[in-house]
């Protein structure tokens, strides 16, 4: 924490607070999810297939490492995947708060912290104090939904990056955003038949070049970066497609994992959510999940009956099951959507602004995960107003 806190919080906040951050269960410096050993991980996420993408046997070789991902884990993490799970964490969290001697909980939570701050004031209403939840979930969403809504928020992030790039000067596509966007998805189309090779020896295929896209959707100020990428993709080099896919998976340039994120986070899910296991739903949804994907979608097609092989082949159950949270008694919410979040979609904040009693909608027009990092003096001035001087603003309110 003592390293982000800058990221993290406004210089006025650190001056009125002791600002305390922690590892949640299965993070970092807790006892941490390990799953495999970055060797391992490069080839999960970066690794060749024998078969080529949109053949069976490709899906085959998909479903086969992420089924060895899952026993891996559980080989090396073993009972504390039972453990990691989000109500669990909520419980650690008011013992911090008891132990610091807080009688009640001032809380700032960005993305996956929303979760966990909306299912602390759902558990502990009366030890809520100033809570602000940016970046925020929907408790009430499936796994689907989740999926779902992400792939759809980061198309529709991804249009919007194509309607900027297409008016600058440095763009390598031309003519409207669905011309563009049909463009980027033919490149994707070809990387996945013939990868381009890295000088470290990785190879750039479309699943990887889509990590780089993702990662860039992140921040507005990322797109610039997005765009060198695909110019440079387009020629035949892969070096900042590579930089911005690294970017996301938290991986260093000499090969080394600079954490344990992206285990912990497939971990936390597996445990967080029931895995559909129906295979006329699953084939309804795998069509759904096509559809919001548009023409960025992978070609991934065979299997859709079949349930997620990585959460599927978990060693142990999900914990929970999706529900909404009122936090009955609660002191008052402030929930905080941008409305061109591609990772936390804006009608996720709508919905838990709607679920809580005492819950506080407050918008930010623009794109990007997490409206308080873009520093807007509007939202800053909302989000500190409130844990500074308690007074939340008005419901609705919006800036940007």
């Amino acid at each position: 924490m003592r390293s982000s806190v800058d990221y993290a919080v406004s210089r006025d906040l650190q001056d009125a607070y002791d600002v305390v951050g922690w590892d949640p269960r299965g993070v970092g410096a807790s006892t941490a999810v390990d799953c495999v050993d970055d060797a391992q991980l490069d080839s999960f996420l970066y690794g060749e297939t024998e078969a080529r993408p949109g053949t069976p046997e490709h899906d085959q070789e998909l479903i086969d490492a992420a089924r060895s991902f899952a026993q891996s884990c559980a080989a090396r993490s073993g009972p504390l995947l039972q453990f990691i799970d989000t109500q669990s964490t909520v419980r650690d969290l008011d013992m911090l708060r008891a132990l610091v001697g807080d009688p009640a909980l001032n809380y700032l939570g960005y993305s996956y912290g929303t979760s966990i701050g909306a299912e602390y004031a759902q558990a502990f209403p009366a030890h809520v104090g100033r809570m602000v939840l940016d970046g925020a979930t929907d408790p009430s969403a499936s796994s689907f939904d989740v999926v779902l809504a992400q792939t759809a928020g980061f198309r529709t992030s991804f249009e919007s990056y194509m309607a900027a790039c297409l008016q600058g000067q440095e763009c390598p596509f031309r003519g409207s955003v669905e011309d563009g966007v049909g463009m980027a998805a033919d490149l994707l189309d070809r990387l996945d038949q013939s990868p381009l090779r890295a000088v470290d020896g990785r190879e750039l295929d479309g699943q990887v070049m889509r990590s780089a896209i993702d990662s860039a959707l992140y921040s507005e100020q990322q797109w610039p970066a997005l765009t060198t990428a695909f110019t440079e993709a387009l020629g035949g080099g892969s070096a900042t497609a590579f930089a911005l896919a690294d970017s996301y998976f938290g991986r260093a340039p000499d090969g080394t994992y600079t954490g344990n994120f992206y285990e912990a986070f497939l971990a936390i899910q597996c445990i967080d959510y029931p895995v559909e296991r129906d295979p006329v739903v699953l084939a309804r949804q795998a069509a759904e999940l096509r559809s919001a994907a548009g023409e960025l979608a992978d070609d991934d097609t065979s299997r859709d009956d079949e349930p997620d092989p990585l959460c599927g082949d978990w060693p142990y159950p999900a914990r929970a099951t999706p529900a909404p949270v009122s936090a009955e008694g609660a002191a008052p919410i402030v929930v905080v959507g941008t409305t061109g979040d591609p990772a936390t979609p804006y009608s996720w904040a709508e919905a838990l602004a709607e679920q809580l009693d005492s819950g506080v909608l407050l918008t930010y027009e623009g794109q990007g995960h997490i409206a308080y990092d873009e520093r807007d003096p509007c939202i800053v001035a909302a989000v500190d107003g409130y844990l500074l001087g308690g007074d939340p603003a008005e419901s609705g309110t919006t800036c940007g």
